[in-house]
């Protein structure tokens, strides 16, 4: 599953009632970033979801959380994995 951000929901509360605010942000192609899943990064990583469970506690790779959900942008992966390149001569 991939996720493009486009805009953030507020839900606000002004003397006991609820109101629902959309607030678009306006990206072209050059500054969407992609999210992914746990499930994906570890897939694009090549490493299993637990190795990226303990990558994220030790603070070696970068992750969002929402709600109780975990998402990994695009710029997150590609930081681990210049940070981690192994060059073979």
């Amino acid at each position: 599953m991939e996720f493009q951000l486009t805009g953030i929901v507020m839900i606000m509360n002004y003397q006991n009632d609820y109101y629902l605010s959309y607030y678009p942000i306006n990206l072209n192609w050059k500054t969407a970033m992609k999210l992914y899943t746990k499930k994906e990064a570890a897939a694009i990583l090549r490493i299993s979801q637990p190795t990226l469970d303990r990558y994220v506690a030790d603070g070696n790779i970068d992750s969002t959380k929402i709600g109780r959900k975990r998402i990994f942008f695009d710029s997150h992966l590609e930081k681990f994995i210049k940070k981690n390149e192994v060059i073979n001569y």
